[in-house]
């Protein structure tokens, strides 16, 4: 069974209001205020407007500033040797870039505003941090490491082997040899290359050529010079 409500309805009448009814409509009136179907505003109606939460804006704004990209700057911690000079990109940056070093005794750093790079130089060895930031006002604190470097390696080495052909163990013990010859160390560096990480996949014939790479490891305690 459904059962069905039926609001009252009003029936106006045209005329002239006489002022014997004045007060009579009135306490009608005044019955009818709470009627859903008389007083109610429906959705759609004249008056009917936005309404926007206190604070809204000011929500949208901090959900903006959340969203901005960091800056990125790469090398993410770089390192320079006393009186050198090493660049590192800045990228994610917003307009001009600003760089500041919180201890210009140990490194000083400079902006090239056309290549989006800063340009760090090492005065003294130790250690600092670079604050890189942009026009939003978003920063990067970057670590910085001065220390003289502890050893060099060479770029580059031309070798020349003897066997017919060159056997593959040969042939790694000599790059490994002539990579250690030609680095040149600081006072208590040590140099080292793991013989697995150099590759050789085949022996070499006589009159045959090859290239090897061997990576070199160069380390020292921080205040070796």
């Amino acid at each position: 069974m459904l059962a069905r409500s039926r609001a009252p309805r009003s029936i106006h009448r045209p005329g002239p209001d006489r002022a014997g009814q004045s007060g009579d409509s009135g306490k009608r009136a005044a019955g009818r205020a709470g009627d859903p179907a008389a007083g109610a505003a429906r959705p759609g109606l004249a008056g009917a407007g936005r309404v926007t939460a206190p604070g809204s804006h000011r929500n949208a704004h901090r959900a903006a500033d959340a969203t901005q990209p960091p800056i990125v700057v790469e090398p993410a911690t770089p390192a320079v040797e006393p009186g050198r000079t090493v660049s590192a990109r800045v990228n994610s940056a917003a307009g001009t870039i600003t760089a500041t070093a919180a201890d210009p005794a140990i490194a000083t750093v400079t902006v090239d505003q056309t290549q989006r790079t800063i340009l760090i130089t090492g005065v003294a060895v130790g250690s600092t941090t670079v604050t890189v930031g942009d026009s939003r006002g978003v920063t990067r604190d970057v670590a910085v490491r001065v220390a003289y470097a502890a050893g060099t390696i060479a770029d580059a080495l031309q070798l020349r082997v003897t066997g017919d052909p060159a056997t593959v163990t040969f042939l790694r013990d000599a790059a490994i040899t002539a990579a250690e010859a030609a680095a040149t160390l600081r006072t208590g560096a040590r140099i080292y290359v793991p013989p697995e990480s150099v590759a050789v996949h085949a022996a070499l014939p006589t009159d045959d050529r090859t290239t090897i790479d061997v990576p070199v490891q160069i380390s020292a305690t921080p205040t070796s010079r």
